[in-house]
């Protein structure tokens, strides 16, 4: 179980596109802080899916020992009525060693609207390849609201 909480922010800058942050806040035996910064992009398909891309870059020792944590997030997403699903497939390393840092991991989620100005975003974390993949299932529940 990690024991960091990470509060964050995204702000939609144009149509279709956000910038986001966040800072990773170290609790219980955690004692390493970090900050997170990224761009957003959502493409909209013919067939009617969505497809999300997130480039973000991550900073201090809550995230990554040495270097630069670098990920790239690819979400494809379908409409289920008021609902969105997605299986996200997350490339992450870090400038200290690319190669040797590299980690892909599957995340399949529901967002789940609660209303207007809130969804929950609920899905479990699978390592798939590479020396820096997730070692355990996670999950992950994260609650989303418009400010």
């Amino acid at each position: 179980m990690s024991d960091n909480l990470e509060v964050g922010a995204k702000f939609g800058t144009q149509g279709m596109m956000a910038l986001t942050g966040a800072v990773l806040l170290p609790t219980r035996d955690a004692d390493a802080p970090g900050i997170s910064v990224g761009a957003m992009r959502t493409m909209d398909m013919e067939s009617g899916l969505s497809v999300n891309n997130w480039l973000q870059a991550t900073l201090l020792e809550g995230y990554h020992a040495d270097g630069i944590g670098l990920n790239l997030l690819i979400e494809p997403t379908k409409a289920l009525g008021d609902n969105l699903t997605g299986c996200d497939l997350l490339v992450g390393t870090s400038t200290d060693s690319i190669g040797d840092n590299l980690g892909i991991d599957l995340e399949p989620n529901i967002d789940v609207t609660l209303n207007e100005k809130s969804v929950i975003n609920a899905g479990t974390t699978i390592g798939i390849v590479g020396d820096a993949k997730q070692d355990d299932v996670g999950l992950v529940v994260t609650l989303v609201a418009a400010l």
